[in-house]
């Protein structure tokens, strides 16, 4: 048996209020699925700086969530941070950026964040999931960039597939 390499699990909501239930439905599903307690989860929140490690905390994170006004370079940039510090090397760092409503006039601070998880060393694999048509056009795609469109019904089983064990190194 090949040795588990954790997850630092970074999640972005910006989303309609109409879809904020399907999507915390989904998310609370997945987290349930992974079965190793030393993943660390984190929901972005501006005012939260800490990944959790209990799977209580991580469902009651996800069930207390509420709709915010999200500005997509903050919160990528906050769970990137938060998501980087964890200093064990062995951690996959996945920050998952779910929208409904994504402007695409966010597309250059998304760039410099992208930017900046290469020239920090951060490690964050990025997915940005749209839901619906979504504009996610950036200039500095890179291999940690992971650009997906879906339907709301399929977002459990999207994110079932990011959550899953890396076989060999690949998704």
């Amino acid at each position: 048996m090949e040795k588990y390499h954790p997850m630092a699990i970074g999640v972005i909501i910006d989303v309609k209020l109409d879809n904020l239930a399907p999507v915390k439905e989904s998310l609370l599903s997945s987290i349930g699925n992974i079965p190793v307690g030393e993943d660390l989860f984190y929901l972005y929140d501006p005012d939260v700086d800490e990944t959790m490690d209990k799977k209580g905390k991580k469902i009651q994170s996800i069930f207390n969530y509420k709709k915010m006004k999200i500005n997509p370079y903050a919160s990528l940039l906050q769970t990137s941070m938060i998501l980087g510090q964890e200093i064990d090397e062995e951690y996959r760092r996945k920050v998952i950026f779910i929208a409904d409503q994504y402007d695409e006039s966010y597309n250059e601070q998304v760039d410099v964040v992208l930017q900046i998880n290469e020239s920090q060393r951060l490690n964050c694999d990025y997915f940005f999931i749209g839901i619906g048509q979504q504009s996610f056009n950036f200039s500095k795609n890179t291999e940690s960039t992971h650009i997906i469109t879906i339907e709301l019904t399929d977002l459990e089983k999207t994110l079932n597939k990011i959550f899953e064990e890396d076989k060999d190194g690949e998704e």
